[in-house]
C-alpha cells in the first residue's frame, strides 16, 4: 500500500478545490468529498482490479460504485440534516 501525504503543500488536486470551494466568500460548498483520499481510487495499481475498476480501467465496476457511494454517503446524510 502506498502511502498518501496529505500535508497543505502535496495535496491532490480534487482536494485543494475543495478546499478553495470550503473557504469562498459566498459561504463555500456544503460538503466536499476528496475521493482521491481512498486510495483505491487514488492509486493507479488498484485499476487492474476488477472489484474497483471495469476492464477499460477508467469507469468503475459495481464494486467501485458502491465504495464511491460508501464515501459520499456521510457528506450526503450531514448535508441532509440526518
Amino acid at each position: 500500500m502506498t502511502a498518501i501525504d496529505r500535508s497543505p503543500d502535496n495535496r491532490s488536486p480534487s482536494l485543494r478545490i475543495g478546499y478553495e470551494f470550503g473557504t469562498s466568500d459566498d459561504g463555500g460548498a456544503d460538503a466536499v468529498v476528496d475521493l482521491d483520499a481512498e486510495p483505491r481510487m487514488a492509486d493507479l495499481s488498484y485499476r487492474v482490479d476488477p472489484e474497483v475498476f471495469t476492464t477499460d480501467r477508467i469507469h468503475p465496476s459495481d464494486g467501485g460504485y458502491a465504495l464511491l457511494a460508501g464515501l459520499l454517503a456521510p457528506a450526503v446524510r450531514r448535508v441532509a440534516g440526518q
